[in-house]
């Protein structure tokens, strides 16, 4: 359980909503409904108060900005009958995904190719925005994020022959390293980069003095969960969405 708890802490924290309320052991999180993540109620501590009147009130957070009312379900959400409870009332739940971690080998890689960034340039914000197109779409609530984020940060460029190839961010928190955003430009992919941007950040996460690495992948994207077992990562658990429809 506490390293269940321990993961979804530093996981919100390198990925902030931008709008946030503590209620009775849940974190309620906004940014504009760009990425669940940071749009949706985690109910992560002990509740006490009346579980319906909770969910009202969750509910009543998310339609007041105008968002679907989502919860980021793991095994030890609480109270251990608000899944059950979500579901009978109609929540259905969508984009299961594995949260993989991995013991850093302090292996050493040539990362003179990669260009790090400790704040969100704007030569990594064209790069992101230009490969990502859900990114592209939601270019203020991305900033407004990234601008929440407290721990310290990386963003990377994987450049060959002065072309962008993939780009990626990372976020340190303690002895931790989290990878989001590996994304490879449509031109580049089946040619080995998302490996190679994978296992440099992983060279620039020892370098950093983290022992442990962590990433999120969806469940049905089998190609990344192959690429990452790869690389030794393993599976720590699940999570899941319930969403009001």
């Amino acid at each position: 359980m506490t390293d269940i708890r321990k993961l979804e802490e530093i996981s919100m924290n390198a990925w902030p909503g931008v709008y946030v309320r503590f209620y009775d052991g849940w974190v309620m999180r906004c940014a504009g409904g760009y990425t669940n993540r940071a749009n949706s109620i985690l109910p992560l501590y002990e509740s006490r108060e009346y579980l319906m009147r909770k969910i009202n009130d969750a509910e009543l957070f998310c339609s007041s900005r105008g968002l679907q009312t989502i919860f980021k379900m793991t095994s030890i959400s609480l109270p251990s009958e608000l899944d059950r409870a979500l579901e009978g009332k109609g929540y259905v739940e969508r984009d299961r995904a594995i949260v993989m971690t991995k013991e850093l080998s302090g292996a050493k890689r040539d990362l003179s190719d990669l260009d790090i960034f400790t704040t969100p340039s704007r030569e990594w914000l064209g790069s992101f925005t230009r490969l990502s197109k859900k990114a592209a779409e939601n270019e203020y609530w991305l900033g407004r994020i990234l601008d929440s984020i407290v721990p310290e940060a990386f963003y990377v460029i994987l450049k060959k022959s002065e072309e962008t190839v993939g780009c990626a961010m990372a976020v340190r928190e303690d002895e931790y390293f989290g990878l989001f955003g590996i994304t490879i430009g449509q031109g580049y992919r089946r040619m080995g980069y998302g490996k190679e941007l994978t296992e440099k950040l992983l060279a620039l996460a020892g370098r950093e003095g983290a022992r442990i690495a962590y990433l999120q992948v969806d469940i049905v994207n089998d190609v990344a969960i192959k690429l990452y077992s790869s690389l030794g990562f393993e599976e720590a658990y699940q999570y899941w969405y319930r969403v009001k429809v």
